[in-house]
């Protein structure tokens, strides 16, 4: 049934392992940009290194924002699944591989007995009102056969009562911090030059 298999989604995302904190917040300065829809949204075409616990970890993303390559043309004996989550589905502090979508794709692959692709739709920060926006964005670069939303209990549906979200010289923001910046150029100087 469904829900068995969300079930356990979810439980081997916690048992795989949650990330681990950022060195300062600067580390993610360049992982969103502005969204109108959503106020902001994982960067395009972007290739950089975090520093996670003194490990550098490698963080893409392609050109519809999903953490990993630009995927080819989806082949006619592959299967695309489609994970929609927090940062704990994008792997926050871990390598692309390490992920929980590259995890199971290997194991579906050898399970299943055919060609896995798992496509990482997943951001920070994000709660559950923010997948369909994410959904259209990327549905038609990855051309999923299967659509995966992982929910942490935790804090995800928190997020989704976050206002104002903008993204200030690359800073995520939103709530009353988000109004402050937008207003306040004594905040845009202090962000900016970490005064």
């Amino acid at each position: 049934s469904c829900a068995a298999l969300f079930a356990s989604l979810a439980l081997a995302e916690l048992w795989i392992g949650g990330p681990q904190h950022l060195e300062g917040p600067a580390q993610m300065r360049w992982l969103f940009e502005p969204d109108a829809e959503v106020g902001y949204r994982t960067a395009s075409n972007c290739d950089k290194t975090m520093l996670d616990g003194g490990r550098a970890v490698r963080v893409r993303f392609n050109g519809v924002g999903m953490r990993g390559p630009n995927y080819p043309a989806k082949q006619p004996d592959e299967k695309r699944v489609l994970f929609l989550g927090d940062s704990m589905t994008f792997g926050l502090g871990l390598e692309e591989d390490e992920a929980f979508p590259a995890q199971f794709a290997r194991q579906a692959t050898t399970a299943w007995g055919v060609a896995v692709t798992a496509g990482n739709a997943a951001a920070p920060s994000l709660g559950t009102r923010d997948f369909a926006p994410f959904v259209g964005r990327v549905r038609m670069a990855f051309a999923p056969d299967l659509i995966v939303a992982v929910v942490y209990l935790g804090n995800d549906f928190f997020d989704n009562f976050a206002h104002d979200r903008t993204v200030i010289d690359g800073y995520p923001m939103d709530g009353w911090a988000a109004r402050l910046a937008k207003t306040s150029w004594r905040a845009r100087l202090c962000l900016r030059y970490g005064v």
